[in-house]
Formats: structure tokens, C-alpha cells, sequence
């Protein structure tokens, strides 16, 4: 028996696969959200040599018509002095298409945007966008849509802080019933990170050595080395 890994659908609804000759079953697993309405929910195939078999289809429905806006916001690495990528990702996880929506991000005011993609319109630590676009339900397409955004990192002075970045999605349609407004929201907390070498050591001496075992100290009064004295 051959397998193969899961597969989505084509923006036209179809899906295609190559694969090796054997016997196969294939099978559609429906989301919550959609019910099958062909009585079929597999396919057993044997594959042969140089065939094509086609006309492999399920009938699926919304269980209810509904929209539902999600945003996921990642990053890359936050090292101090440098410049990081924001990525604000959007979907509709709903059964009904979604015609327009408000996309807006703030970042932590210890940052400073220096470019966003598609139309953002920047204004300090915040940017925002209006997406005149049809997002469609995923199951057909797994539609979605990503902008990135480019900031500077604060100086070593930060390091060790925490960052906040924030985004949401707003549908711009009327009447619109979301299936889950949790996931129009989301947010990401980063450290700032710095390299430094924890062998540079910086100390200073108040007083006189007498013992072997007398110590330096750091600012931070870290004992860091022990010295060894010539007594003459």
C-alpha cells in the first residue's frame, strides 16, 4: 500500500498528485466548519504505469455561513543595533468570503519602522492598511496574505529589555458575522539580545592587597579573580 502526505486544493477546488505505482486509498477528512454531502468519503485506486485517473470528487457544504479574519505576527531575531522583520500573516479560517479589512500594527516604542510592505501607511510606531481584497474561505484556497516590516533595534543600552509588537485585522464588511474574534488580535513580546565577550572583564582596586587571598571587584562587587601577592 502506497501513502502520501496531505493535500489542499488548487484556487479552482481541484487537487492533483503524482505517485508511484501501487494501490492507494484516498480519503477527505472535513473540518468542522463543512459537511460531506456525496456519500463518499474515499477512493481505493490502483495506479499503474503511464495512467491518469481522474474524476476523484467529494461534495462538501458549510455547516453555516460565516467569515473569520485570523493575523499571526512573527519575527526574526532581535539583536541590539540591527534591523529585524516583522511578518504580519492573514487568513480567513471562515466558510464565507470576507470582502475588505483594516490591518494595523504598533511596535514598541523603543523601535523605529523603517519600511513596511504593500501599502502600509507608517505614523511613528504604528502602521496600518486598507486591503480592498476578497479573502476566501481556506478550505478552497488556504488564501492568505503577508506583509513584512522592517525595524530598527535599540542600542546596547536596551539589552536585556523586553520588546511588545502588537496587530490586528478589522473586516471591513457589513454585518459580518466572525466565527472567532479572539484571532483578530495578535501580539509577541522579544528580548533585546547583545554580543559580548564575558571575558572582557573591567575592575578597579580601592585599597591595598595585604593577603594571597585578597579579590578584585567588578561594578557589580562580582568577585571575578584572585591575586596572588610576592610578599618581599
Amino acid at each position: 500500500m502506497g501513502k502520501y502526505p496531505t493535500l489542499t486544493t488548487r484556487a479552482d477546488g481541484n487537487y492533483t498528485f503524482e505517485v508511484d505505482t501501487a494501490q492507494y486509498t484516498i480519503s477527505y477528512f472535513t473540518d468542522t466548519l463543512w459537511k460531506e454531502t456525496s456519500n463518499i468519503t474515499s477512493y481505493n485506486i490502483q495506479v499503474s504505469p503511464d495512467t491518469v485517473i481522474s474524476n476523484l470528487n467529494f461534495g462538501i457544504m458549510p455547516e453555516f455561513t460565516k467569515g473569520d479574519l485570523a493575523v499571526y505576527l512573527t519575527n526574526s531575531v532581535t539583536v541590539c543595533s540591527d534591523q529585524t522583520t516583522l511578518w504580519l500573516n492573514v487568513k480567513n479560517l471562515g466558510t464565507e468570503t470576507v470582502t475588505g479589512a483594516n490591518l494595523e500594527l504598533w511596535v514598541d516604542p523603543a523601535t523605529t519602522i523603517q519600511s513596511a510592505s504593500g501599502s502600509g501607511v507608517i505614523s511613528g510606531n504604528y502602521v496600518s492598511w486598507n486591503l480592498p481584497v476578497d479573502f476566501y474561505p481556506f478550505l478552497y484556497t488556504n488564501q492568505e496574505s503577508t506583509y513584512s516590516i522592517s525595524v530598527q533595534m535599540p542600542g546596547v543600552g536596551s539589552m536585556g529589555s523586553s520588546l511588545i509588537d502588537s496587530a490586528r485585522i478589522s473586516p471591513l464588511q457589513q454585518n459580518l458575522i466572525d466565527l472567532d474574534s479572539a484571532n483578530n488580535f495578535s501580539e509577541i513580546s522579544n528580548i533585546v539580545l547583545c554580543s559580548y565577550d564575558p571575558n572582557d572583564k573591567s575592575v578597579g582596586s580601592f585599597g591595598y592587597f595585604k593577603n594571597e587571598s585578597d579579590t578584585l571587584e567588578d561594578a557589580q562587587n562580582n568577585k571575578i579573580q584572585q591575586i596572588t601577592l610576592l610578599l618581599l
